[in-house]
């Protein structure tokens, strides 16, 4: 069996005094840890609670930029099918350019310095059709461009 601690304490002389100045020593050893680590500890809270905040303002940007993605793909994919809708009706004004452009040089330059009224109009209504029809490719060209822009910044954010 073993001898209990009394016991133990009674047949050593002295040792109370050597566990209790120890037992002192040990607490005296923990407080002075405890005053140093404390305040490390008080500042590494501190930095935690900074780096929580941080953390909720990064996640209230990355959310606004999920949205000003979804905005930028919904703004795309409106301009993609404008695109789709624009471009037959351009194909058939180029068809129409290229036609007045044929029907003025099969023309006689002494049909074209005729005083005929009717040759005269045709002729102002193909420049007029002419300018519009450059004023209408311009337009698609300034909107294939901004396009363009779109895509290349949906590409560089996706990666």
């Amino acid at each position: 069996m073993r001898p209990r601690r009394q016991t133990v304490a009674r047949r050593v002389p002295g040792l109370r005094t050597i566990v209790r100045r120890a037992g002192a020593a040990v607490d005296w050893r923990i407080d002075e840890l405890r005053h140093e680590v404390a305040p490390r500890i008080e500042a590494l809270h501190g930095d935690l609670e900074g780096a929580g905040a941080e953390l909720a303002a990064l996640r209230g940007a990355i959310d606004g930029l999920h949205a000003d993605i979804e905005e930028v793909r919904r703004r795309m994919e409106a301009l993609e099918s404008e695109l789709h809708r624009v471009t037959p009706q351009v194909a058939s004004i180029e068809v129409r350019l290229e036609d007045a452009a044929e029907r003025l040089d099969d023309l006689a330059p002494s049909e074209l310095s005729s005083p005929d009224p009717a040759a005269l109009e045709a002729l102002r209504q193909a420049r007029v059709e002419h300018a519009r029809i450059r004023a209408r490719l311009a337009a698609i060209s300034h909107f294939e461009e901004r396009l363009r822009v779109i895509e290349k910044r949906l590409h560089d954010a996706g990666t």
